[in-house]
């Protein structure tokens, strides 16, 4: 994967279409995830780390769906925590479908 600041300079650069449909994935991944740790001995505290993730980003979601709210450093710096306990060659999946 590319160093942070360019994978965080790429969603802050993002068109706000591709941001929400972004957002919107790394949900969806968050819950594949999730699903790998049923069973797990640490399974709660698995569980509820992707629990929250999928809120934060939630949040996001909601919020940029409004055209006048920006999308600033801050609000990168959020999504990309989120986005961080996505492995890999989940995040490299969900940047290809970025413009």
């Amino acid at each position: 994967m590319n160093d942070v600041s360019d994978l965080k300079d790429k969603l802050l650069a993002s068109a706000r279409d591709d941001l929400l449909k972004l957002i919107a994935m790394a949900m969806n991944e968050l819950t594949i995830l999730g699903r790998s740790y049923y069973g797990d001995t640490d399974e709660k505290c698995s569980l509820r780390l992707v629990n929250e993730a999928i809120h934060r980003l939630s949040g996001h979601l909601r919020d940029m769906c409004d055209q006048d709210e920006p999308c600033t450093q801050s609000r990168v710096d959020g999504i990309y925590e989120q986005l961080s306990l996505l492995p890999e060659g989940r995040l490299k999946r969900l940047f290809g479908f970025t413009s």
